[in-house]
């Protein structure tokens, strides 16, 4: 079994990335790949500019994170000019103006402000952590305070929330939060670092993990005062939290004797019982660390059906995904002893899709610099060769790019929020970026022109349409496929239907005719859907 601190070290093993190119003005070109490959999945033609959208709010702004709404819209959470910032867009790309300020949220609660994650309430109130500091770091006041703001659809504060709308997750005075999760029970998960030394933003450093009730208010039954923290050595950074169905807390960083160099650092894992106490039949007393030649990091973790963790995050310079089993051991039927490292780049985020395969958004180099990269991975680890360019989906706007969170909508479709920089070493000049990425042989929808309709369809000729109300009514069936180009038709014939779908792959457009047939006649149903990235779900009517 592997025990706490033993250092488990690994080989990393390269393989080919073929990067397909974009132009520089985020105007998506076809795919380029040698004529060998075969790219399978693209761009979602229907989103923004070719499947990309780049977002310039103040000149200097950053996306960390995305939720989606039930209602298909986006949410990404992040910074522009020092300011707590989050940005609503639409499923086809365009900002929301119904959402704060023409689509944008930004408040001040300080000089300097920064939302590190987001998530969406099942009420559709929309949650956001971060921190803001009174001054730049090294000064003897200096304070960072960690916040939770909790907002209403629209975008503006939830007054029954915090003080105003923002909960004070204190008491610092140097405390960052970093990630976010909400418990079944509607208790807010809130963790990030604390600084044991005063006036900066490094080393010695903790875990923390703080819980909130609903009110906003630091739950007394958690930990020390609503408050956990955690030491694996000197430099310990926390950068995700997930909560396990059980409603164990699992968080993910790096740790180290110094913070000076990454050739220093591990994988650092903690699993917390729901009352803030480590759960000693995790790891050794409820801590791990995985290290590897060169140093290594955890960004981003995910929770499999059958309870075995994925954390995501760097290697050296490569990729990292490594798999625990539920005891915290390294599961040796993933990859090599538990561990992949299969390319250059990082995992920000990992998602597990509805087929279980791993999806991972983060970066790759690219011909001149970090290129955004999503890549997907069988259960055993091996990259998904039915994805992308054998396994991966990179994409170069021409400038540096980072990829910093990927969701997934019902219908497979794949959302990914970071940012572009021109200059990498400054953060003048750098945009949010926003992408929409299409696997092949996942589902699309469109929706009627009257409410409360719409049909989902698959390349394979499974539909399903929907007419929603009080009791929703649905008619399901698997037609024939024909193509022609980039329209693709499906048509079902039976004694009690007449369906038939003709969908532009090129626009993500198209109309359909549905006749279902009943003893005292026929009803007739007409979809003709000239928006594309219409809301499948009742919830968006």
């Amino acid at each position: 079994m592997f025990k706490s601190h033993q250092i488990t070290r690994f080989r990393t093993v390269p393989s080919v990335l073929v990067v397909a190119l974009v132009s520089a003005l985020a105007i998506l070109l076809p795919l380029i790949h040698p004529p060998s490959s075969r790219a399978s999945g693209g761009m979602d033609a229907g989103f923004g500019d070719g499947g990309v959208v780049v977002t310039n709010l103040n000149g200097s702004d950053f996306a960390f994170s995305v939720a989606l709404q039930a209602n298909g819209k986006i949410v990404t959470a992040g910074t522009s000019a020092f300011g707590f910032m989050l940005v609503r867009y639409n499923s086809d790309g365009t900002l929301d103006p119904s959402f704060g300020a023409g689509g944008t949220v930004l408040k001040y609660f300080g000089p300097y402000n920064l939302a590190y994650s987001v998530t969406v309430q099942p009420d559709g109130k929309i949650l956001a952590a971060g921190y803001h500091q009174n001054s730049a770091g090294g000064s003897p006041d200096f304070e960072v305070t960690p916040i939770v703001a909790r907002f209403n659809p629209d975008g503006t504060p939830d007054l029954s929330f915090g003080a105003g709308g923002i909960a004070v997750v204190g008491p610092g005075p140097v405390e960052s939060a970093k990630a976010l999760a909400v418990q079944p029970d509607g208790r807010i998960v809130v963790a990030g670092n604390k600084m044991t030394s005063t006036g900066i933003m490094r080393s010695p450093s903790q875990f923390v993990v703080s819980r909130l009730d609903a009110t906003g208010a630091l739950d007394p039954t958690f930990g020390s005062a609503g408050k956990a923290t955690t030491s694996f050595d000197q430099a310990d950074f926390l950068n995700r939290i997930v909560v396990q169905p059980d409603g164990k807390i699992v968080a993910v960083g790096e740790t180290g004797a110094s913070d000076s160099g990454d050739d220093g650092m591990s994988v650092a894992v903690a699993r917390y019982n729901t009352d803030g106490s480590l759960d000693s039949g995790f790891g050794t007393r409820g801590k791990v660390v995985t290290s590897a030649p060169g140093g290594a990091a955890g960004y981003a973790a995910a929770v499999q059906a059958d309870g075995k963790l994925i954390v995501g995050g760097e290697a050296g310079s490569n990729l990292l995904l490594v798999r625990y089993n539920t005891d915290g051991s390294l599961d040796s039927s993933f990859g090599t002893g538990g561990v992949v490292s299969p390319m250059d780049g990082e995992a920000y985020s990992v998602v597990i899709d509805s087929t279980g395969k791993i999806v991972v958004g983060g970066t790759t180099a690219g011909a001149a610099g970090d290129v955004f990269a999503i890549v997907r991975f069988n259960p055993d680890g091996s990259l998904d060769s039915s994805f992308g360019i054998n396994g991966v989906a990179a994409m170069d706007l021409g400038f540096s790019e980072t990829g910093r969170a990927v969701a997934i909508d019902p219908a497979g479709r794949i959302i990914m929020a970071g940012y572009v920089q021109k200059d990498p070493s400054s953060t003048t000049g750098t945009r949010l970026g926003l992408l929409a990425y299409q696997p092949a042989n996942t589902s699309r929808c469109m929706k009627g022109a009257e409410p409360g309709q719409y049909i989902v369809f698959s390349p394979d000729g499974h539909y399903k349409f929907t007419l929603c109300g009080k009791q929703d009514m649905t008619l399901s069936g698997t037609g024939t496929v024909s193509t022609d180009g980039t329209i693709s038709t499906i048509t079902d014939r039976q004694s009690d239907r007449v369906v038939k779908i003709v969908f532009d792959t090129a626009t993500s457009t198209g109309k359909a005719k549905i006749k279902m047939i009943m003893p005292d006649g026929v009803v007739p149903f007409s979809i003709k859907s000239t928006s594309p990235n219409a809301v499948c779900s009742c919830a968006g009517r």
